[in-house]
């Protein structure tokens, strides 16, 4: 979620888009609460194709570029600037403790556990020997291990999370008690096992790279590299797509899975920029702007949306639709951008980031 203190309008739009494809994702899981009784509807199957395991992983990307953009090189050391991103590694940390208290599905907290090893570790590496890292990483050495030495239990231990039933006993209190407990647990449980947390810090160091390797001239990956990527891209969905039906066991599934979301992924993002460059920005504002906002917009929805599904608030996570919960999710989507471009008409950046960059910056 952090951001660069100088904007590069194809980062904040692929923010953007990491944002709006997590909003829809949380919206058609009733923020985890699908996941009582899951019955598989036409816009799950639709949001998830499109985005689950991928906005996520956008942002991990995204995360790994602004650390590059915001820390000094090696060739211009700066004790000052090293120490206000640390800051903001913290704050980072608290906001996302905060936030799990309401939602426990927050990722900030083990965003900054993972950004703490690319602050500590990145800078003082090569460029030639990021992929020695990241590439490892990327490839899911626990899953892989599992899978080649057919060494797994017989089901993951986050299939047996008792969280989700607790959430039905009612009340804030309640509510507040189990994510900061068992919650907090089981999210770490379900990030390592499906190998989320390794791929999360694979796609820190691959963002570091690309930021030391492509962005420090005229911020633009040249037409070439983004053929490249979605060559090989193709090529890894296609792999998958075939291999997928003979997979026999959930590590396999698993790892399979996560390939075939970061090859399709990395088409999402040549996309994007490619539909940036040959239309110059038109038409994507609105992503550009909640980009600049990424932390402000995370944090008010699930505000917003648990109180609405939740037991401990109105409790409408049964009786509503899988269309008017779509229907609503969108109207909120529109309401949102109308109130990011008023927003952003005064200022730079959203309030939780402007109270962000404050704190940090004392």
């Amino acid at each position: 979620m952090a951001v660069a203190e100088s904007r590069i309008p194809e980062l904040d739009i692929l923010r953007g888009f990491a944002m709006l494809g997590l909003f829809l994702v949380h919206i058609v899981e009733l923020f985890e609460l699908y996941w009582l009784a899951p019955d598989p509807n036409p816009f799950q199957a639709w949001t998830f194709s499109i985005f689950a395991g991928k906005s996520f992983a956008l942002l991990a990307l995204l995360f790994g570029i602004s650390t590059h953009l915001m820390l000094p090189t090696a060739s211009e050391p700066s004790d000052r600037q090293r120490v206000y991103f640390a800051k903001r590694l913290v704050i980072l940390f608290v906001i996302g403790w905060l936030h799990g208290l309401v939602y426990r599905g927050d990722i900030l907290t083990l965003i900054v556990v993972a950004g703490f090893a690319l602050f500590l570790l990145a800078p003082s590496l090569k460029t030639r020997w990021l992929p020695v890292v990241f590439l490892p990483l990327l490839l899911q050495p626990v899953l892989l291990f599992q899978v080649t030495t057919d060494t797994f239990p017989e089901q993951p231990l986050h299939w047996s999370d008792p969280t989700l039933q607790a959430y039905l006993e009612g009340g804030w209190s309640n509510l507040i008690a189990t994510n900061a407990a068992s919650g907090q647990f089981y999210k770490a449980v379900f990030y390592w096992e499906s190998g989320r947390f390794v791929q999360m810090l694979g796609l820190f160091f691959l963002g570091f790279w690309i930021g030391r390797r492509f962005l420090n001239d005229q911020n633009r990956i040249s037409i070439g590299v983004l053929v490249t990527v979605a060559a090989g891209a193709a090529l890894v969905a296609s792999a998958t797509h075939w291999l997928l039906p003979h997979a026999t066991s959930w590590p396999q599934r698993t790892l399979l899975n996560n390939y075939a979301n970061l090859a399709l992924l990395a088409g999402q993002i040549v996309l994007l920029i490619a539909l940036y460059r040959w239309l110059k920005g038109r038409g994507l504002g609105w992503l550009e702007q909640g980009g600049r906002m990424s932390l402000t917009l995370y944090i008010s929805q699930s505000l917003v949306f648990v109180p609405l599904l939740y037991p401990a608030g109105l409790g409408l996570y049964d009786q509503i639709s899988p269309g008017m919960l779509f229907a609503v999710g969108l109207a909120y989507l529109v309401i949102q951008h109308l109130a990011i471009h008023a927003w952003l008409k005064r200022y730079h950046t959203g309030p939780l980031e402007r109270a962000w960059r404050h704190l940090a910056a004392r």
